[in-house]
């Protein structure tokens, strides 16, 4: 402009070559548009991420609402700027990452952000900026940082259940403990009142009848007396059994075993019936519980007892193997047999059948007139 004029009402005059302009200053207002805000560049260690297809950018950060990292990505920054061009010196930026330092902090000439080891959690990225005019913009970019596996609400609530049936478990566990010495005390106090209990009354019973006998019939009065004997010495049988089955050196089936072919030899050599005893080696360090124990044997007594009395054999057979996951032991002869559908309901028979059942174990009969009889009892060691 060449010449200016201000007019008495305050207008303005300015004047060039091509004609004059006149305004009044009073009639001027400050701009009211905010200023723009841009969030140029995303790095994650320092290193520039650009959009990619299954990057954490997948579009122009310019169009950005959300970054999603891993835990390990925990190191990163970014580059922004607030652009007015009325007066650019004047404009002031300030940032933040909401949920990690909740205070606004103003950017230098940088303007850039940076955070260093930022744990797991949802965060927002914040960035505003003021004109020389005191108006003010204001962009933000949510930030996810998922945590690990094991810091997950799953692996907790996994954790917690394992816990929970390890807890649950131990309980069951000595609670069956407990059951089973309950269930031992009552096979016990059977086993003593069916042995010890009812021996003792037929000794009671047969001595009585020997004294009656004593001078009258001498010759009944000492067959009486060699029941007494009989009877007292199945007792002491049966009370060594029950201490021995109690004792815990005896799980092993090296120890059961040594015990089986001691009672079979003793028995059938009285009877001359020639045994053969056969026992696999890997055998012989399994281990029989307690009731399993106690009941395996039981069985296995009263079918050598019911070899050696009514077989009539000149052979037997005793063999125990482990085929997985049965033990099973067979016990074999060679006499006379016996017609199964006769003896079905004896009690010897009976009661066998109802102490494998107790057991779990699976026991067979097999018999025929003139043919034998072979015993098979399977079941599981512990």
């Amino acid at each position: 402009f060449h010449s200016g004029y201000k007019g008495q009402n305050g207008e303005f005059f300015f004047g060039n070559s091509t004609g004059f302009y006149s305004f009044f200053p009073d009639e001027f207002t400050r701009s009211s548009t905010p200023p723009q805000i841009n969030i140029n560049n995303f790095r994650l260690a320092d290193q520039l991420v650009k959009p990619t297809k299954n990057g954490p950018l997948f579009q122009p950060l310019s169009e950005v609402k959300e970054i999603r990292l891993n835990y390990d990505q925990n190191v990163f920054s970014f580059d922004f700027a607030g652009i007015n061009y009325s007066s650019p010196e004047d404009n002031i930026i300030f940032f933040m990452l909401e949920g990690y330092n909740n205070t606004w902090r103003q950017a230098g000439a940088e303007r850039t952000a940076y955070y260093f080891n930022v744990p797991p959690g949802n965060y927002v990225f914040r960035v505003k900026a003021a004109s020389s005019n005191g108006i003010w913009a204001e962009k933000s970019i949510d930030i996810i940082i998922t945590p690990p596996w094991w810091r997950t609400w799953w692996f907790y609530a996994l954790c917690i259940l394992t816990v929970a049936a390890s807890v649950y478990t131990l309980f069951r566990y000595r609670l069956n403990q407990k059951l089973k010495a309950f269930e031992l005390r009552n096979t016990i106090s059977r086993d003593l009142h069916d042995e010890v209990g009812s021996t003792l009354s037929s000794i009671g019973f047969l001595s009585s009848m020997a004294l009656e006998d004593v001078d009258a019939n001498k010759e009944k009065a000492h067959d009486t007396l060699n029941s007494i004997n009989e009877s007292a010495h199945k007792m002491l049988d049966a009370m060594n059994d029950i201490i021995w089955n109690i004792q815990p050196q005896n799980d092993t089936l090296d120890s059961i075993v040594v015990r089986m072919r001691s009672f079979a030899s003793e028995l059938l050599e009285a009877k001359k019936i020639t045994l053969h005893f056969n026992v696999e080696e890997n055998v012989k360090q399994l281990r029989l519980g307690l009731t399993v124990r106690h009941d395996f044997l039981v069985i296995y007594k009263e079918a050598v007892n019911n070899l050696a009395k009514y077989s009539g054999a000149s052979q037997a057979n005793i063999c125990l193997k482990f085929q997985h996951p049965f033990l099973i032991l067979t016990i074999s002869d060679n006499g006379k047999g016996f017609d199964p559908q006769i003896l079905r309901n004896g009690n010897g028979l009976k009661n066998m059948q109802s102490r494998a059942k107790k057991i779990g174990a699976v026991y067979h009969l097999h018999t025929d007139i003139g043919k034998g009889t072979t015993i098979t009892l399977q079941v599981k060691p512990t």
